[in-house]
C-alpha cells in the first residue's frame, strides 16, 4: 500500500475511536496504562535515566511478561515528588 493510503486508514480508525470515547464516561488516570516509551516522554528523561530510577526504587513499574507498565497516576505522583526535590 502507498504510505498516504495507510496514513488515511490509520487516521480514520483513530477518529472513530475518539468519537467512541467522547460518548463514554471520562477516563480515570488509574485506567490509563503507559509503556516505557510513554514514561520517557512524560518525565522527559532518557532511557538510561529511566533504568537508573527503577534500580534506585524511585520508579516502581508493574512488570507483566517482562515489560514495564505504569498507571498515569503513579507517574504524576513521581513527578510531584521530584518537583518538591528540585528535579525535572
Amino acid at each position: 500500500m502507498e504510505f498516504k493510503v495507510v496514513l488515511v486508514n490509520l487516521l480514520t480508525k483513530i477518529n472513530s475511536q475518539l468519537n467512541h470515547y467522547q460518548h463514554t464516561k471520562p477516563i480515570d488516570n488509574k485506567e490509563i496504562i503507559l509503556h516505557v516509551e510513554d514514561v520517557l516522554l512524560y518525565l522527559r528523561i532518557s532511557r538510561r535515566t529511566y533504568y537508573r530510577l527503577v534500580q534506585r526504587g524511585e520508579l516502581k513499574p508493574r512488570i507483566i511478561g517482562g515489560r514495564h507498565y505504569y498507571y498515569a497516576d503513579d507517574l504524576q505522583n513521581v513527578l510531584e515528588q521530584s518537583k518538591n526535590k528540585g528535579r525535572y
